[in-house]
This record gives structure tokens, C-alpha cells and sequence, in this order.
């Protein structure tokens, strides 16, 4: 087997396969080996159908099977030596049949081929917060009253409380949606994903109290208060601090102390994913390359397919092929960021020589297992160690590790920091708005110049296709009843 790669663009490869007549011979007989069996023709026994009247009426067919048998063989063989990433699915352009040889003609997308630019001289902001007293003291009072018992009450005085509702939803008025049956909840007033002027609503009511709130596609939500229960804070006192730190503290000092270490741990946290952020961003912009076309295709219709999955909307795969225009204005910008950084940082990874040892997933397994306190190690062990999107979580955080130590930092303080990315995402949302309008705009012009040009013909020309359409009109009027019939 022999065999020379192309390059037809930065994405595209072409692969000439070419092989021996025993090599293809090989293929061509498993092939008919496996077709053989199955053929059932009247006069012979199945299986003993013989050769020749087997290759007349199924030899194009086996002898596909065996092109495309040959030609994944030798592709996974070459791809692998040469370490070449297949994207999308290969194409068979040609097959060249020779007396010394055959050669197979096969195209498919692969890793785009760039130069890495310095990814170790980046300098990035690194947002800082430091948790201050009035921050503790504020986690603690939530502590305290989330812990709290609850207690009947007939009015609510504060979003301490939780409500038991009868929910109903009112369709618009133009709407032909029918209205869902009313249904009871239970609504924590201080539960942060319902909106806030909406739970602020309910201070001050009474049980049998109706709230009304606006919903988003014009329907009406009704909250109908049945049970109320607020909840008593509980006693900062010795006793309380040990049940809440499980006897790690009996004091308020040493679990403020605690309160402060988890809160600054948050919010460093908070800072990692903003350098990771930025330093994505940075590596992404400093590096121009195409995308393969087909790859990206079949990135976006999993994007989202699984982006509608969440919002519990099952989408196909032809459904976001039908409206693939709307889609990637929605997600393209995403998508094509998120496949561009993955073959930026595959090229790091194997320039940097980043592996995977067994002490980052020993570190992995227990970090976990605090988590999961009840899970066995063994268990964790073994589903980690077996699990590919684990390792590539390890190497991904390993690479992150190293572009972190290369780069230089420069503190801004997070509030500072927020304000600059809001400022950033309202400057792209305005662009992307003047983008539409634009485009708006062009299609006006466009039919007003096409209704310019259809006023701006000949009046002699529109004329005389009128009096064609009557002269026509006119024969039909005049024929006989039986021709018209």
C-alpha cells in the first residue's frame, strides 16, 4: 500500500490510497464472502447460488462494499500514523482501477493547519474581591433564618416567608392557547430565580390574597395565597453553631471566620473563569484560520438541538436544517468560537507535551469524593478513569494551569470589571442590531428598485401584453359551449 495526502485548503485533505491487486482482491472477496450466504435464488439451495450468477446480478454492489471496506482500512491506518484528526464524514470521490494497481481517490476535513502565535506572553485582567465584614455578617443572617423553623402566620411581613399557592395561568386574549388547570406550589420568597419586583408583590398580603404578574408572551399569572409560614431566625448561640457547623465550631467569631473562607473562595473562583475567559478570547482572536465547513455544519445542529433539549423542545436534526440561516444567526458566532479554541488548545496541548497522570486523577477522585461523601472511592475510580469527558476536564484545567502561570496579570476590581464586560456585550449587542437594520434596509431597496424598473418599462410593451391577455380572453368568450367544455 502506498500512498500521498493533499492538501486542497487549510480544512480539506485529499488522500490517493493506491494498492496492490492482491490487496484489493482481499477486500473484494470478504466482500463476497459476506454477500454470497444471503443470496436466494429459486432452482438453488441458498448459500449455493453459483459465482457467476452471483456476480451478475450483485457484482457492482460487492464490489462498492469492498471500496468502501479498502478505503476506511487504510484511511484509519494512515490518519493514525500520521496523527491526522478526521472532523466529518469521508468522501469517496474516485476509484482508478489499473493492472498493477488500485487507486482510491478519498476527501474528508481534518484539523486546520496554522502556526501557533506567542500564547505565553499574554497579559490578562485578573478581577479581585475581597469579602469584607458586612458580607459575613450578611451570609450569616441567611444561615440563620434558611435554618429557622417555620411558623403559621396569616399576613406575610417579610420575604422571609413561604407561600403555599394556587397557581393559574390566563392566556392572552388573542391567544387560542386553553387555559392549564390551576396547580399548588410552594414559593420561597427568597428564592432568587423567580423575578424580584414579583416576590415583593406578596409583602404585606393575606391568605386568600390574589397577585397578579405579567407573563412574558402576554398571558397573566395569578398566585392565590392559600397557607403562609414565616420563618423564625434562629439564636446565634453556642448550641446553634455547633449544629450548623456539624461540632466544627462553637463559637460565632470562628464560624464568621469560615463564612469569610467559603465567600472568598466563591469569589476566586469567579475570577478564574474570567481570566479563563479572557484568555480564550485573546487566543481565539489572535489566531486567523478557517473553519472546516462541514465540521461546523454538524457542530451547530448538535448546539442546537441540545441548546432547544434544555428549554424541553425536541428538535431534529432536518428541523434545523430547514431554518439554517435562523439558527446560525442565533448560535453560529458561539459555535464557531468554541470549535476554533478547541484546535487552538488540542496544539498546545501536544506542543506544551500536557498529559494526564495518575496523581491529577487521584486529586480529581478526591475532590469529588468530598462532595459525594457517600459514593465509594473504588466506584469514583473506576467511572473517572473510564470516562473521557473526566480526562478531558483534567487536561483542559492542566492547560488552563500553564497559560495562567505564562501570562501577566493586572488587578481591576470586579465591580470595575463587570461594568467593562457590560459595557463590551452592549457595544456587540448594538452592532449585531445595526447589522439587521442594514440588512433590513438593503431588502427595501432592493424591491423598491424592482418595482422602480417594472413602473420604468415600456408603456407600448405593458400594453400589448394586455391586449394579448384580452385578445385571448376574448377567443375563449367567442367559442362554442361544447369547445369551452
Amino acid at each position: 500500500m502506498e500512498y500521498e495526502l493533499k492538501n486542497i485548503n487549510a480544512c480539506e485533505r485529499e488522500l490517493e490510497i493506491s494498492v496492490s491487486p492482491e490487496e484489493a482482491k482481499d477486500f473484494f472477496n470478504k466482500a463476497y464472502n459476506k454477500t454470497a450466504p444471503r443470496v436466494d435464488i429459486k432452482g438453488f439451495r441458498k448459500g449455493k447460488v453459483p459465482r457467476n450468477m452471483i456476480m451478475k446480478l450483485y457484482g457492482p454492489q460487492i464490489e462498492a462494499e469492498a471500496n468502501l471496506d479498502a478505503t476506511n482500512h487504510f484511511l484509519q491506518q494512515i490518519t493514525k500514523e500520521n496523527q491526522i484528526r478526521i472532523l466529518s464524514q469521508p468522501s469517496l470521490e474516485d476509484v482508478i482501477k489499473e493492472d498493477n494497481k488500485t487507486t482510491f481517490k478519498v476527501r474528508f476535513e481534518a484539523n486546520p493547519d496554522f502556526e501557533l502565535g506567542d500564547y505565553r506572553s499574554l497579559t490578562i485582567e485578573e478581577p479581585i474581591h475581597r469579602v469584607n465584614d458586612e458580607e459575613i455578617n450578611e451570609q450569616l443572617d441567611r444561615i440563620l433564618e434558611s435554618n429557622g423553623p417555620k411558623e403559621p402566620a396569616q399576613e406575610i411581613e417579610n420575604l422571609n416567608s413561604i407561600v403555599k399557592v394556587e397557581f393559574e395561568l390566563k392566556p392572552a386574549e388573542n391567544s387560542d392557547t386553553a387555559p392549564e388547570p390551576p396547580a399548588d406550589f410552594e414559593l420561597d420568597l427568597k428564592d432568587d430565580r423567580y423575578p424580584k419586583d414579583l416576590l415583593e408583590k406578596f409583602i404585606d398580603k393575606k391568605i386568600g390574597d390574589e397577585i397578579e404578574y405579567p407573563h412574558p408572551n402576554g398571558a397573566l399569572s395569578i398566585y392565590r395565597i392559600k397557607e403562609i409560614q414565616k420563618i423564625v431566625p434562629l439564636v446565634a448561640d453556642s448550641d446553634t453553631i455547633k449544629t450548623l457547623s456539624q461540632d466544627k465550631f462553637d463559637n460565632v467569631d470562628d464560624f464568621k471566620q469560615e463564612i469569610g473562607f467559603q465567600l472568598q473562595e466563591k469569589w476566586d473562583e469567579k475570577a478564574r473563569e474570567a481570566m479563563e475567559t479572557n484568555l480564550i478570547d485573546k487566543l481565539v482572536e489572535m489566531h486567523s484560520f478557517e473553519t472546516p465547513t462541514n465540521f461546523y455544519k454538524e457542530s451547530l445542529v448538535k448546539y442546537s438541538i441540545d441548546f432547544y433539549k434544555q428549554q424541553k423542545v425536541k428538535l431534529t436534526e432536518a428541523d434545523v436544517m430547514e431554518e439554517f440561516p435562523m439558527f446560525e444567526k442565533y448560535f453560529g458566532e458561539t459555535v464557531n468560537k468554541g470549535i476554533r479554541w478547541n484546535f487552538i488548545s488540542d496544539k498546545i496541548i501536544q506542543k506544551e507535551k500536557i498529559e494526564i497522570e495518575d496523581t491529577d486523577i487521584d486529586d480529581h477522585i478526591e475532590n469529588i469524593s468530598k462532595m459525594f461523601p457517600g459514593v465509594p472511592i473504588d466506584n469514583l475510580n473506576h467511572i473517572i478513569r473510564s470516562n473521557d469527558e473526566f480526562k478531558s476536564h483534567i487536561l483542559n484545567k492542566k492547560l488552563m494551569d500553564l497559560l495562567l502561570d505564562f501570562s501577566t496579570t493586572e488587578e481591576i476590581e470586579f465591580d470595575e470589571y463587570m461594568q467593562k464586560q457590560y459595557q463590551k456585550n452592549e457595544m456587540e449587542r448594538i452592532e449585531k442590531l445595526n447589522q439587521v437594520n442594514e440588512e433590513i434596509e438593503e431588502q427595501k431597496t432592493i424591491v423598491t428598485q424592482e418595482s422602480q424598473e417594472e413602473e420604468s418599462k415600456p408603456k407600448a410593451k405593458r400594453k400589448k401584453a394586455t391586449t394579448k391577455k384580452e385578445k385571448s380572453d376574448k377567443s375563449e368568450t367567442e367559442k362554442p359551449e361544447s369547445e369551452k367544455e
